[in-house]
């Protein structure tokens, strides 16, 4: 229980001036109480002589700092209305009121980690699209792909040239959306090793088309798979210690880039001077 009545978490509050504040320039500064102690238990540094076993803790934004406080170094200045507090994976945001009580308001399902609808729906956007750049980039190489893989010599398990665009466009779908939930949990700084590793696995997706129908090196092409399908698992486990709906969206992607890399080296082996 806090010893003041004026002040408590969530308040805007300004610094008594001292020579320390002062050398810590912070004097008269105003800041937002971020939470509370004991500091006979905590062990904290208190600025200001303490005259109970209490102590606040006030963050400064334009310095991005925090201190502990004795009460009587604070002076209250008001509730900080609007103030928003989010706990990730709560289905409501707690919103200051004047009076200093706070209202929990809930979110819609979309918006559940704490990203308003249009942000949500533009960041599923940039990632779709991204994934599909991908798919471009890739599809440049292959162009006459059809004809080419239909002149080949193909074990007779081989699917039909027709099988793998729509297979492709919904994998590169579905890659989209898996990196879109990683990416609303907590932005791209939050989960920056899963959606590197996603991105990167992007990167080595689109060259194996060159390297296969472009270039028309099939060991290469082979090394490049073997190499994705590494980077598609590591971002598959990444993903799924993060959202399990993501990595499990990615286990079809990893099915099938199995089996092409087993596709892959049966037709290099089968065609060596075509695909040497």
């Amino acid at each position: 229980m806090s010893p003041s009545n004026d002040i408590s978490f969530g308040d805007n509050v300004r610094i008594l001036r001292t020579a320390e504040t002062e050398r810590l320039g912070i004097a008269e500064m105003i800041g937002n109480v971020y939470g509370e102690t004991t500091p006979s238990e905590s062990r904290v540094a208190v600025i200001g002589k303490l005259t109970s076993d209490y102590a606040f803790n006030v963050h400064f934004d334009t310095l991005n700092v925090s201190y502990w406080f004795a009460p009587h170094m604070l002076e209250f200045v008001n509730h900080a209305p609007g103030t928003e507090v989010h706990v990730h994976g709560s289905p409501f945001k707690s919103v200051r009121q004047r009076d200093g009580t706070w209202k929990d308001i809930p979110l819609s399902p979309l918006n559940a980690q704490g990203k308003s609808w249009l942000a949500q729906l533009s960041g599923l956007a940039a990632w779709l699209i991204g994934s599909f750049i991908a798919a471009g980039i890739g599809g440049a190489a292959s162009i006459e792909a059809g004809p080419f893989y239909n002149q080949l010599v193909r074990p007779e398990w081989a699917p039909p040239s027709s099988v793998f665009g729509p297979v492709w466009t919904a994998l590169y779908a579905l890659m989209g959306i898996a990196a879109w939930l990683v990416w609303r949990v907590g932005g791209f700084r939050a989960a920056r090793t899963a959606l590197t590793l996603f991105i990167v696995q992007l990167a080595l997706n689109a060259l194996w088309s060159w390297l296969f129908f472009g270039w028309h090196r099939g060991g290469l092409a082979f090394v490049d798979i073997l190499l994705l399908w590494l980077l598609i698992a590591a971002t598959l486990v990444a993903f799924w210690r993060i959202s399990r709906l993501a990595g499990a969206l990615l286990v079809p992607y990893l099915l099938w880039v199995s089996f092409a890399a087993v596709l892959n080296y049966a037709v290099w082996q089968l065609n060596p001077q075509v695909l040497g």
